[in-house]
């Protein structure tokens, strides 16, 4: 079953919030700088996109019973330096951004990235495993390509009602 991905210029769209960490282990003088984040998802045998870093942030549990989650913005995403011998460790939140269709030859839109919360429960609903495959790439000033690393998250129960 497909469900649609591009926007309708509706939201609200999904957005993530993840604990990014770096550790520099090199020698003084070492320094490292990073450059970008970006966040791609995967649901089963469902929807792909990418995601672009937009702020630093602090999340907190809020609200009289403790389920509400509380964001606040700590300062806009942008390079910063990770010195040798430390350790940086920040939550990032993810949001989607205008997907690059420059001298693609395959069906693209500008709002492919643009995923509505219902979108993307439908297709997590359809998918057989119900696993969402998380991959954080991160580009440094000092290395010719990009870092990459994966998670994988089992969604056992879907009622959201």
């Amino acid at each position: 079953m497909q469900f649609p991905l591009r926007a309708s210029g509706r939201g609200p769209y999904v957005h993530f919030i993840v604990r990014m960490s770096y550790v520099n282990k090199g020698a003084v003088g070492y320094n490292g700088t990073v450059k970008f984040e970006r966040l791609r998802v995967k649901v089963a045998d469902g929807i792909r996109f990418e995601y672009r870093w937009f702020r630093f942030v602090t999340i907190d549990s809020g609200g009289s019973d403790g389920w509400e989650l509380k964001v606040d913005k700590v300062r806009d995403a942008a390079p910063f330096p990770i010195t040798a011998g430390t350790a940086v460790s920040q939550e990032t939140l993810f949001q989607p951004w205008p997907r690059n269709c420059k001298g693609s030859s395959a069906p693209c839109s500008e709002r492919d990235y643009y995923v509505t919360w219902e979108s993307f429960i439908q297709s997590l609903a359809a998918s057989t495993h119900r696993v969402i495959e998380f991959e954080a790439v991160v580009e440094l000033y000092e290395l010719d390509k990009p870092i990459f690393t994966k998670c994988f998250v089992k969604i056992d129960d879907l009622d959201f009602g």
